[in-house]
């Protein structure tokens, strides 16, 4: 009851305040199967015009093809008519393979290429942008994301954002030290574009990632404990292993 009436008042509050705000980010779980969400807010848009706004979505990009079509469809309609000034697209993805499969279990890897694909192809109506959280489970991969993003980033400019597990400490990868980590940075930054400014940025930001995480000398195997119950929870409930998708996480305390 009490989520419905913040809710409530949230939406009240945009009704009330959109056309003061240059920038609107709707985020997960998944923003395009909040139907409640969606429908308010891209009402209130329809209501209120504001052409210095910009949309922001996170999505995995996995939601059936009725869904996107209608919300997609929809977004680029209000921008076209000057109701918003452009839709940032935010595809919210960690690494690549059976790695990614199992962090976002259920994620299908080739639709999401085939979405990230196409908004990599559309015009200025749609920016598009790749948000990926870092984990004991997607250092490793990391890189093979990185060159999917390097290729589709010759189609138009992806922003490209990181940041590190939260409510989760059993999965960041501080429960490491850094030297379990240190050939996988070399791998990221040697696929690492240095071209533009932006991914200039986007360098200095891992170059940060990477500084906080070689402040640790050793394994917190308190936590490295945690990680290993998380996870075989979590293979109880699907029928899966995490060993044979992660070999390297599974060391114990001598």
């Amino acid at each position: 009851k009490a989520t419905e009436e913040y809710f409530e008042r949230f939406l009240s509050w945009l009704d009330k305040n959109i056309k003061t705000l240059s920038r609107l980010h709707l985020l997960g779980g998944e923003t395009f199967l909040q139907h409640e969400l969606m429908t308010g807010v891209l009402d209130i848009i329809e209501r209120h015009p504001n052409p210095r706004l910009a949309l922001c979505i996170f999505s995995n990009m996995n939601v059936p093809d009725r869904i996107w079509n209608q919300y997609i469809d929809r977004i680029q309609d209000l921008q076209q008519r000057g109701h918003i000034s452009v839709f940032d697209l935010t595809a919210s993805i960690d690494c690549w393979g059976p790695e990614q499969v199992y962090v976002r279990s259920g994620l299908d890897l080739d639709k999401f290429l085939t979405r990230f694909k196409w908004a990599s192809e559309q015009g200025d109506w749609l920016r598009l942008n790749v948000n990926q959280t870092i984990t004991s489970m997607t250092i490793k991969t990391m890189p093979e994301l990185l060159t999917i993003v390097n290729q589709y980033n010759k189609n138009k400019h992806i922003g490209h954002y990181f940041e590190f597990v939260i409510k989760s400490p059993y999965q960041h990868p501080d429960a490491f030290s850094y030297d379990f980590w240190a050939d996988d940075f070399d791998r990221i930054f040697a696929v690492m574009p240095t071209e533009t400014d932006e991914q200039r940025e986007a360098v200095l930001r891992v170059q940060g990632i990477q500084q906080q995480l070689k402040q640790v000398k050793t394994h917190d195997f308190k936590r490295i404990h945690q990680l290993h119950t998380y996870l075989d929870e979590l293979d109880r409930r699907r029928n899966t292993n995490w060993r044979d998708v992660f070999p390297y996480l599974d060391i114990q305390d001598k």
